[in-house]
């Protein structure tokens, strides 16, 4: 019998996601970054925050999370870790990989399409949740609006 595999959740608070880049379907104010510099967050930040440890200062104003991963991995002195072993503990699941032939950490397929539809400006806010609801599925994760949008 096949295992069943574990579903995870994923909620967006709409007062805090910004999206649309700068089109005028775009939610949110500031920077589209996983943690901008006015406390809204794009889809991914919201799944950095609750799929990971890595800390806010790592994500603000970061564009997706191989960067975030990559400025939580500095070591003291400034340099970055570039062993498999070194990054495991960084690594955020569902959205970022190690890739043993390039000796880094690379964005999952998920986190690509998501930033392709999250920053979309030809999308209504209803067409950005259904789409990022039906590719979250796809990978096992529930995700979930609550909360209405600030104007």
């Amino acid at each position: 019998m096949r295992k069943q595999r574990e579903r995870k959740r994923l909620v967006i608070d709409r007062s805090k996601w910004r999206s649309g880049s700068f089109g005028k379907n775009q939610t949110g104010s500031g920077i589209t970054a996983l943690l901008n510099d006015k406390g809204y967050m794009c889809c991914l930040g919201f799944a950095t925050r609750q799929f990971s440890d890595i800390k806010d200062h790592h994500i603000t104003c970061t564009a997706n999370p191989a960067w975030a991963v990559m400025y939580a991995s500095r070591i003291q002195g400034g340099s970055y870790i570039t062993d498999r072993k070194g990054w495991e503990k960084f690594i955020i699941p569902h959205l970022t990989k190690f890739v043993s032939m390039k000796e880094c950490v690379v964005n999952t397929s998920l986190s690509d399409q998501a930033i392709k539809i999250n920053d979309s400006v030809g999308l209504t806010s209803d067409e950005r949740e259904k789409k990022l609801k039906a590719l979250f599925s796809k990978f096992h994760i529930d995700l979930t609006f609550e909360g209405e949008y600030n104007s």
